[in-house]
This record gives C-alpha cells, sequence and structure tokens, in this order.
C-alpha cells in the first residue's frame, strides 16, 4: 500500500462526507502501515474531511499537529482551513489564518478572497486586502 493510495482514500471520504472513515484510514498510516508516515497530502484530506461537517475546531486542531511535527504547510492546507472559519463564521480566526498564510509566502486565493468579500465585514476585509498587498 502506498501513501498516495491511502491519502487518495482519506480525500474521497471526505468528498462524501464520512469523516469517520477518513480519520480511520488517517490513523491506520501510522499503525498498521507501520513504515508509512502522514504527508501534507494526508493532513489536507482530513482538514477538508472535518471542514466539510463544519468542525473546524478538528480542522485547526489537525493543522496544529501537522506544524508541531515540523510538516510545512502548502496553500492547500491553508484554504482548507480558512474554509472551515469562514463556514463557521468565525472571521478572526479566518483572518489571523490568512496572516500565518501570508507570512509563510503565499498569496490566498482568487475564490478566498471573493469569499471573504462577500461574508467578512468592511473592516476584516480591509484588513484581508491588506495582507495581500503586504505579499
Amino acid at each position: 500500500m502506498s501513501i498516495a493510495a491511502l491519502n487518495c482514500i482519506i480525500l474521497g471520504c471526505a468528498n462524501i462526507r464520512d469523516v469517520y472513515r477518513a480519520k480511520k484510514t488517517f490513523n491506520a498510516i501510522s499503525t498498521e502501515f507501520g513504515r508509512l508516515t502522514p504527508t501534507i497530502d494526508s493532513y489536507n484530506g482530513l482538514i477538508c474531511a472535518f471542514g466539510n461537517l463544519n468542525q473546524r475546531e478538528d480542522s485547526a486542531m489537525f493543522f496544529n499537529q501537522l506544524k508541531g511535527l515540523g510538516i510545512k504547510a502548502n496553500s492547500t492546507t491553508y484554504v482548507l482551513l480558512i474554509d472551515a472559519h469562514l463556514s463557521a463564521g468565525d472571521h478572526k480566526s479566518a483572518l489571523s489564518v490568512i496572516e500565518d498564510m501570508v507570512l509563510s509566502g503565499f498569496s490566498p486565493t482568487k475564490r478566498i478572497r471573493v469569499r471573504c468579500a462577500r461574508e467578512m465585514d468592511t473592516e476584516n476585509y480591509a484588513d484581508v486586502n491588506a495582507l495581500v498587498l503586504m505579499r
């Protein structure tokens, strides 16, 4: 079994909103397939699964876990976490993740900027624009 195949299973579970099976597959990477370790794609699939069910606390927990393990987040990771916070209506947390994203060298995608414009108040969206210009 390859890590890429397991990552596909995790993402597939995320797409059908089966967070239980996504998490079980994620945990199996280290336990049942001992020589394999989760990659950024493994974490992205799991963050996506929790975000799809509006469980942003769990998404944020796995984001913090990957950072604690020294795994470098990519643009997709940030977008998934921002989506989770925006879906929950937590604009301040979304803005914090956008700031972290920009400081890590990534620019918010056009989709994220459009969504922020649609869902955030004027002051928070002005902060998003300032962060984008900072890049």
